[in-house]
């Protein structure tokens, strides 16, 4: 079927929005243990921060909630209208190259929607990740307006970068492996439970694309989180600072909150697909 960009649009942030609400306070937490400002048993405090935190690991784990769902809602839409457009245009030629490779039209698709989606994307992570670990300073400063305002220009420049690099694989990763999910699990659930519908399949795909394109960018992730509350000036300090870190804390340091992320992408991604595929069928009237 062909579905229109602004229905995709509608629909993904519609999805957006419920699973971000729903599974916020385990990202509050994965953002806490990578953040350079937080200490562990595993892991001190690096020397390349003076901020401590303003909250502990465990407290008000919906800060930042309204950030976050700015960041992820605007840039679902975003992410998935033009991944419908630019996919269907890639195979509809059934003589094409794309059409005999349907994984790379779908990762090239969804690496252009994910870099798209990431300039409305940007400020809000910034925010959302500052106000998940240093809230409190947040406040005394004047409130979001002023942070952003205050927020130096190569310090947007570097974050840009760092997110970039993260997304842009997710992006093509995630919604590949879910169409590829999706087609096999729709066989299995479907020869399992002869009446079960569409959705069961959905979020299964979605919740097995987000787990695995989520551990696999872990590392990216690391950086991002580390570049974006460190308040780094610049890709050339960013990416000193992002050496640093291996070097104080070593290579394992980068999978750090790989399981948390894993946690919380599984069913966020599988949610977000299962409620997006329902809301497309409900406007297009299929069910």
């Amino acid at each position: 079927l062909d579905h229109s960009m602004f229905g995709d649009g509608v629909c993904a942030f519609a999805a957006s929005g419920l699973s971000t609400c729903l599974l916020h306070p385990i990202d509050t937490i994965k953002t806490r243990l990578q953040s350079p400002a937080y200490a562990t048993a595993d892991k001190p405090r690096s020397e390349s921060t003076s901020a401590a935190p303003s909250e502990s690991l465990f407290e008000h784990l919906y800060a930042g909630l309204a950030s976050s769902m700015m960041k992820e809602a605007p840039d679902a839409a975003v992410y998935l209208a033009i991944y419908g457009s630019l996919s269907t245009s890639l195979l509809m030629d059934p003589d094409s190259w794309w059409s005999s490779h349907h994984y790379a039209a779908w990762m090239v698709a969804g690496a252009a929607g994910d870099a798209a989606g990431s300039i409305f994307r940007l400020p809000a992570e910034v925010l959302c990740k500052r106000m998940q670990t240093h809230a409190g300073e947040i406040a005394d400063a004047g409130g979001v307006l002023a942070t952003l305002l205050s927020t130096p220009r190569g310090t947007w420049a570097a974050s840009w970068a760092a997110i970039l690099s993260r997304d842009i694989p997710f992006g093509g990763l995630q919604v590949a492996m879910y169409q590829q999910f999706h087609i096999c699990l729709s066989y299995w659930v479907n020869a399992l439970i002869e009446t079960a519908p569409d959705s069961y399949s959905d979020v299964l795909a979605g919740a097995l694309a987000g787990a695995f394109a989520a551990a696999l960018t872990t590392p990216l992730d690391v950086l991002v989180t580390h570049t974006l509350t460190s308040g780094e000036r610049g890709l050339q300090q960013a990416a000193k600072s992002a050496q640093q870190l291996i070097l104080e804390q070593g290579l394992g340091t980068l999978m750090r909150g790989v399981g948390l992320r894993t946690l919380y992408y599984a069913p966020s991604v599988g949610c977000f697909f299962g409620l997006y595929e329902y809301f497309r069928r409900t406007l297009e009237g299929g069910l």
